[in-house]
């Protein structure tokens, strides 16, 4: 045999013999270094992972009526690979129109080398339907949810609202976002090798839907209260103003609402400025709101009592170099007609014999300089220095509601001790969490973690106090006929550039009804300007409105005329 033809021969079998051990040295090394990456490869072509969707928990009011909850939408998926370059050209073409998008942007998303893409998420179904009349191969629809509020922008920065894919980014959606969601499940589907899906899967892992969220608002209350705000814009054109009611013995809120509003369903269009929860979010110098702590403080510890007369200088006082003025110049007034007729020189004649350090103490009692601890996002402390930082005329200033930062919930839960006789309790929005069905899955309710941080003596004698502002003092607009009504008038200069403002003012008036036996503490705020400018006059209508409406509506009677009144609650 030619030696030539052997050498040929040999070459080829040497090739033959090298060839299958690459064959085999990559199989060896696919096998036992590359199995991992391979598997997971495999898996992905021929294994399609179904996302199902959990649905978010519903956010009802007091008396279950639905504020927010979940409704399908039909989202809309290409598979690229499975398309042929007519399909896609078709599809770019006719969607581009329907979903007011560029069909060039279309194009990009289907010329994708993948297996799956979205061309839109979360379509109502009449354009579903429309889309799926067209008849374009290789698109897809997956079920999901989107979250509605029926009621608009009723209560929107306590409810708060969800992103695309329903994670909760404001009020209660993002307080209780955890509870609210759920978890989300997956199932498997198997593809053949000309990627059909296959009506089989191997693994299926089932959503949990979300709980929901029972409040402790009444949705009635907090439209009386959000048309009470816009009769006040229509009156006064304040800047901005807001309201909260509140149950005084348990802490509960009823209503909250601040102006400038949004629309829920519509938040991405709101600006940033319509979104704070003014309740919670703005700390002012309450002005002589805050009367009613130097007076609760003075009571309590004996320094007065309703009948002690106190000279109030004619409308002109001097502390420390500074000129302190009252309204009108009061002579002698008692200490009950220092706080009926809101005189700023008594008041602070009252706090001097009491002394800073335990008017700072009866302070801190009341919660000031701290959170409430209201289960929603964005609560501010306040602000209160300590004695040690007070400047020669903090004692003209602290005790009328000057160098103070307060929030109106705080005001609020502070009246409620009068209202209560005598307890702090914490206010709160959510009541109960519930699953599915409306059986409760969990009791939130946390007034029993009041505590008791004035005498009932004191209560009542302040109470009784602040029934005359509203009869005979400066809260006369706040009156309702038929019932006893206690409050307190705020006005406060803001505070402009470093310097207090003689155009722009805090007007406020807080307050309870009946006083006899307390349905609700109430608290009215608004930024205004001159000439509408006093809490009695901005503020206290607002409260009248609230309270006279609300009352009719829970079905509390006025007082009969021989003067009996309902007896006090107790817890």
């Amino acid at each position: 045999m030619d030696s030539n033809f052997l050498r040929r021969i040999y070459v080829l079998v040497f090739l033959l013999i090298l060839s299958f051990a690459v064959v085999v040295a990559r199989a060896v090394y696919i096998q036992h270094f590359q199995y991992d990456f391979f598997s997971v490869k495999a898996k992905k072509q021929y294994n399609v992972p179904i996302h199902l969707f959990s649905q978010r928990g519903a956010i009802l009011d007091r008396n279950r009526r639905i504020l927010a909850f979940d409704v399908p939408s039909y989202s809309l998926y290409a598979e690229p690979r499975s398309m042929s370059f007519a399909d896609k050209e078709k599809a770019a073409s006719l969607l581009s129109s329907i979903l007011g998008k560029d069909k060039g942007f279309i194009k990009s998303l289907l010329n994708k080398d993948k297996a799956f893409v979205w061309l839109a998420r979360k379509l109502p179904l009449d354009m579903k339907v429309k889309i799926s009349a067209l008849g374009i191969k290789g698109l897809g629809y997956r079920t999901e949810f989107t979250r509605s509020y029926p009621d608009n922008g009723l209560m929107c920065h306590v409810l708060g609202f969800t992103n695309v894919d329903r994670k909760g980014i404001a009020g209660v959606e993002l307080f209780y976002d955890e509870f609210l969601r759920g978890e989300d499940g997956v199932q498997w589907l198997i593809k053949d090798g000309r990627q059909v899906k296959m009506p089989i899967g191997n693994e299926l892992i089932q959503p949990r839907d979300g709980l929901s969220i029972e409040l402790t608002i009444d949705e009635v209350i907090q439209n009386i209260t959000e048309r009470a705000l816009s009769n006040m814009i229509d009156r006064f054109h304040p800047d901005s103003c807001w309201a909260v009611v509140m149950d005084p013995f348990t802490g509960e809120v009823l209503a909250m609402a601040s102006w400038p509003n949004f629309n829920l369903n519509e938040y991405n269009k709101a600006k940033k400025e319509a979104m704070r929860n003014r309740v919670i979010t703005d700390m002012f110098e309450p002005g002589s709101v805050f009367k009613i702590i130097t007076a609760v403080a003075a009571l309590e510890d004996g320094v007065v009592d309703e009948n002690t007369e106190i000279f109030c200088g004619n409308g002109v006082y001097k502390v420390a170099g500074h000129i302190l003025h009252d309204c009108h110049p009061y002579g002698i007034l008692t200490f009950r007609q220092v706080i009926e007729k809101s005189s700023n020189i008594g008041t602070v004649k009252t706090a001097q014999m009491l002394g800073k350090e335990r008017l700072y103490s009866y302070i801190k009692k009341f919660g000031f300089g701290r959170k409430t601890g209201i289960d929603l996002p964005g609560e501010i402390n306040g602000s209160i220095r300590p004695p040690g930082k007070w400047s020669k005329i903090s004692i003209s200033a602290v005790p009328i509601g000057q160098e103070v930062g307060v929030t109106s919930l705080q005001l609020a839960r502070a009246v409620s001790v009068i209202a209560n006789g005598g307890y702090l309790v914490r206010p709160y929005v959510c009541a109960r969490f519930l699953d599915k069905n409306g059986s409760i899955i969990k009791d939130l309710s946390m007034y029993r973690n009041r505590k008791r941080i004035i005498s009932q003596e004191t209560s009542e004698r302040i109470k009784e106090i602040l029934v005359g502002v509203v009869e005979r003092g400066t809260g006369r607009r706040a009156k309702i006929k038929g019932y006893r009504v206690a409050g307190k008038t705020g006005t406060a200069q803001e505070i402009v550039n470093g310097v207090y403002s003689n155009t722009e003012f805090m007007s406020s008036f807080v307050g309870f009804v009946p006083a006899d036996s307390p349905q609700f503490v109430i608290c009215v705020t608004a930024d205004t300007r001159k000439p509408f400018h006093f809490g009695g006059v901005v503020a206290a209508p607002a409260f009248r409105e609230i309270a006279e409406k609300s009352l009719k509506y829970i079905g509390v009677a006025p007082t009969k005329s021989d003067g009996q009144h309902r007896p006090n609650r107790n817890f």
